[in-house]
């Protein structure tokens, strides 16, 4: 299965990011008088390796509820969700400045990534109402979240198609 992607990027965040990148390799050049290569070589993996440990420390659930998504264990997933939701409501702070403290550039919140996994769940474990609940309050969060409008719109449409057709049917069965 497979499992949609809402992440979108803050650029100029990047571009900082990068740049800090560079001037770190320069110092290191600078100050150990090593060949430029190397120092960029070492600041490279030191950054992949904190980012690995950065992820495993604070995303784990959302990662496990991934890894369920993609099993079709959608119980599980739910559940990995909710955690990692609840996570990152409570802390705020590591949230707010992700940029540092994951290495992460991007312009949803993780409580908002988190959601709409969490929303991605529910409907697939056939949760609708709850589903709803979790879309309303990621609009409250981003009144601009293109998932949540078009989950909500999805949701309401398969409401609607599946109300008529149940009433129809009713109908058939009152006149045999």
């Amino acid at each position: 299965m497979r499992v949609p992607t809402v992440v979108r990027y803050n650029y100029r965040i990047l571009l900082a990011m990068v740049l800090l990148w560079a001037l770190l390799a320069w110092a290191i050049h600078v100050a150990l008088s090593v060949r430029l290569e190397l120092s960029v070589f070492f600041v490279l993996v030191c950054i992949c390796g904190y980012r690995i440990l950065a992820r495993l420390v604070f995303d784990r659930h959302h990662a496990q509820g991934i890894r369920s998504l993609k099993k079709e264990r959608y119980a599980d997933s739910v559940a990995s969700f909710h955690k990692a939701v609840d996570f990152w409501t409570r802390h705020p702070a590591i949230d707010r400045y992700r940029f540092l403290v994951m290495q992460s550039p991007t312009l949803q919140s993780r409580r908002e990534i988190c959601s709409c996994g969490l929303a991605t769940a529910l409907v697939l474990a056939r949760h609708l109402d709850e589903a709803q609940v979790v879309c309303e309050n990621m609009l409250e969060m981003n009144p601009g979240n293109q998932f949540a409008m078009d989950a909500l719109r999805l949701m309401s449409e398969a409401r609607e198609a599946a109300s008529p057709s149940s009433e129809v049917g009713d109908d058939a069965d009152k006149g045999e």
